[in-house]
């Protein structure tokens, strides 16, 4: 059976492609994140402070590992006052609601929660499975993530934070 010389994913993957090297078109298709850097991300921090509000920014933490790393960054590297907002998915395990909560008292950091609506939830998960089998989108990104971004810029709009 024919795989991808880069990352191993077989031939029988619906939609694969090979080019004359056995690379595969998800990984030509492939681009890299690119950094900002650390003198433009202070300037953007920099511009966001505000001396006459309660935030200097909304802030989305999922519970894992990265999120609460970036908010230790954000709070104890760089001062920012910081609202935090979580939304409970569905998916969310107890012991991500005590890191959080740990990790924002530790930190003094204000936290918020919100739920996600149950029903809407299990049709965006139903519908993300059925098109990452039909178009090959490993990552159920939709249907996980569901709710955040309205959760952010809705607490974002109500406390007046960038």
């Amino acid at each position: 059976m024919k795989r991808c010389s880069r990352c191993n994913l077989p031939g029988t993957v619906p939609g694969i492609s090979f080019d004359t090297n056995g690379i595969c078109n998800f990984c030509r298709s492939y681009r890299k994140e690119k950094s900002i850097g650390k003198e433009e991300l202070d300037r953007i921090i920099e511009s966001a402070r505000k001396e006459d509000k309660k935030y200097d920014c909304i802030f989305y933490l999922r519970g894992g590992r990265d999120s609460t790393y970036v908010l230790y960054v954000a709070k104890a590297m760089y001062d920012l006052k910081l609202l935090t907002v979580s939304i409970d998915n569905e998916f969310r395990v107890e012991q991500s609601l005590v890191n959080m909560r740990r990790a924002c008292n530790k930190l003094g950091v204000d936290i918020i929660f919100s739920s996600s609506n149950k029903y809407i939830i299990m049709k965006c998960v139903k519908y993300g499975i059925r098109s990452a089998v039909q178009f090959c989108q490993f990552v159920l990104r939709n249907a996980c993530e569901y709710g955040y971004r309205s959760v952010v810029y809705r607490s974002a709009e109500e406390y007046g934070a960038p």
